[in-house]
C-alpha cells in the first residue's frame, strides 16, 4: 500500500505532503485494535449504541426544547424540525443493530493528534492511542465522523456537506475497513459507514454534554453550544444521504 498520509493529503490534487502516525499502510493495523475487540463488554463506559442513540436523541430534544435559547436551548422550529426527523434517525439505528458489525468500545475522536506510533510502523504492539474521553460503547464506524471530518478539514479536501468524493478520502475509509472484510462485503461496509457517521451526530453531541456537565455557560458559550450544534446537524442534508 502506498505512504498516504491520513491528514495531510496535500493542497494539490496532485500532490500528496507531510508525515503522520496515520497513514492508508497503518490505518488498517490500527483498525484491528478496534475489530480485535469485537463483541466489547461494557466496563463503566457509555452506551452509545445504535439501539440506545434513539433514546438519547429524544433526550436530548426534551432537554434543549426546554432551555432558553441563549443557554444553548433550541426554537420551537428547531424542534419540530428534529423531532420529524427522529423517526429516520431510529429506522438507520436499527439497521446498524441489525448488521452484521456488533457494538464495539468506540474511540469516537480519532485522529492523528491522538494516536502515537514510536516503534516501526510493522510493529502494531507500538501503537498508543490516546485521548479517550469521548469513547464508549457502540458502532465501531462512528469514528469515521470526526476522522473523516478532521482529514477533509487539515487538508482541505473540497466537502459537499460534508459527503466525500475525493479518490484519497475514500482509499482512506476503505483502508479502516478492511479488518472488517470477513464480516460482510465492501459495498455493505460502506453503507454502514454512512449510516453510523449520519447517527453519530447525537454521539458527538453526548460526549459534549458529558464533557460540559460542570463547565459555566461561558466556557459552554465559547465553544458555541456544541452539544446543540451536533443535534441541529440532524437537519443538514448530509445526515439523510447516506
Amino acid at each position: 500500500m502506498s505512504d498516504l498520509t491520513l491528514l495531510q493529503l496535500g493542497k494539490s490534487p496532485d500532490k500528496i505532503t507531510g508525515t503522520t502516525s496515520l497513514t492508508i499502510g497503518t490505518l488498517p493495523q490500527l483498525s484491528q485494535v478496534f475489530s480485535g475487540l469485537l463483541p466489547f463488554p461494557p466496563h463503566g463506559a457509555p452506551d452509545r449504541g445504535p439501539v440506545q442513540l434513539p433514546l438519547e436523541f429524544d433526550r436530548l430534544l426534551d432537554k434543549l426544547a426546554s432551555q432558553p435559547i441563549e443557554q444553548g436551548g433550541i426554537t420551537r422550529q428547531q424542534a419540530a424540525m428534529l423531532e420529524r426527523v427522529l423517526p429516520a434517525y431510529e429506522g438507520r439505528c436499527a439497521e446498524l443493530a441489525a448488521s452484521p458489525i456488533p457494538d464495539s468500545l468506540q474511540h469516537d475522536d480519532l485522529h492523528s493528534n491522538n494516536v502515537g506510533w514510536p516503534g516501526e510502523m510493522a510493529d502494531l504492539s507500538s501503537v498508543r492511542i490516546i485521548d479517550w474521553g469521548d469513547a464508549s460503547i457502540g458502532h465501531p464506524f462512528g469514528t469515521m465522523l470526526a476522522t473523516l471530518n478532521s482529514i477533509a478539514f487539515e487538508a482541505c479536501v473540497p466537502v459537499d456537506e460534508r459527503q466525500f468524493h475525493d479518490s484519497r478520502l475514500l482509499r482512506l475509509r476503505d483502508a479502516y475497513l478492511e479488518p472488517f472484510s470477513s464480516l460482510c462485503g465492501v459495498e455493505e461496509l460502506r453503507w454502514l459507514v454512512g449510516l453510523a457517521r449520519s447517527t453519530g451526530c447525537v454521539t458527538r453531541a453526548l460526549a459534549w454534554e458529558r464533557a460540559l456537565q460542570e463547565a459555566p455557560l461561558s466556557v459552554i458559550a465559547k465553544y458555541e453550544f456544541p452539544v446543540r450544534s451536533w443535534l441541529l446537524e440532524l437537519l443538514e442534508p448530509w445526515a439523510d444521504e447516506v
